[in-house]
């Protein structure tokens, strides 16, 4: 069984996009969530899909209590990352990313998601057969003009390729987000040139290091 990591994302940084915050709370998306998205990311620009109704019920359950309204999602897009089928979606004010298979879904504010993007982890809990949490997995929505995301697995970098605004990875480790490498920057030794690509207006914290 799959656990989303917003609990414990404290404990191994996954929420990138300050998921572990409060909800927002809203019916419909808003013009300006929508504009602030589709500007942002690619992904939302296409025409807006149809979400299998069995998927749309189990998110509608979950994301009950962050909606004043009916589950309304929009700027629906499905991708496929290198760790399964995912779903691309505005509930609210919120832009979200959820797993098509297993349904974990993970939001942030569109206003911050427009700038940081949304991570979402899970992880299989402890069991009799393994002792300790396994099978993490890391799905990054980044906006646009992003290359590669820096990963750190075990104390060891990772830079993993973005391809329609994402990016995926799986460990029996926990996996710490740690930054995102624009495109036209270069990666040196497989390891991010840039350092600080985190938090509002990604664009202008960006640097180069050589």
């Amino acid at each position: 069984m799959l656990k989303t990591l917003n609990i414990a994302c404290v404990l191994i940084g996954l929420v990138f996009a300050g998921g572990c915050g409060q909800p927002t709370r809203h019916a419909g998306p808003t013009d300006s969530a929508f504009r602030s998205a589709a500007e942002n990311f690619r992904i939302l620009r296409s025409p807006s899909e149809k979400m299998p109704l069995i998927l749309r019920r189990h998110l509608s359950h979950i994301l009950s209590g962050q909606l004043d309204g009916p589950f309304m999602p929009r700027a629906v897009q499905s991708a496929q990352t290198a760790h399964g089928s995912v779903w691309v979606f505005l509930a609210g004010d919120a832009l979200c990313l959820a797993q098509a298979g297993r349904g974990a879904v993970g939001c942030s504010a569109a206003s911050h998601g427009g700038q940081n993007g949304v991570s979402l982890g899970v992880f299989s809990p402890p069991s009799k057969r393994v002792p300790r949490p396994h099978n993490f997995l890391l799905i990054s929505l980044v906006p646009d003009g992003i290359k590669q995301v820096e990963l750190t697995i075990g104390g060891r970098s990772y830079t993993v390729k973005v391809k329609h605004n994402l990016a995926s990875a799986s460990s029996d480790q926990p996996i710490q987000e740690k930054g995102w490498i624009p495109r036209g920057t270069r990666a040196l030794r497989g390891i991010s040139a840039v350092r600080t690509c985190a938090g509002t207006a990604w664009r202008d914290r960006c640097r180069r290091s050589g």
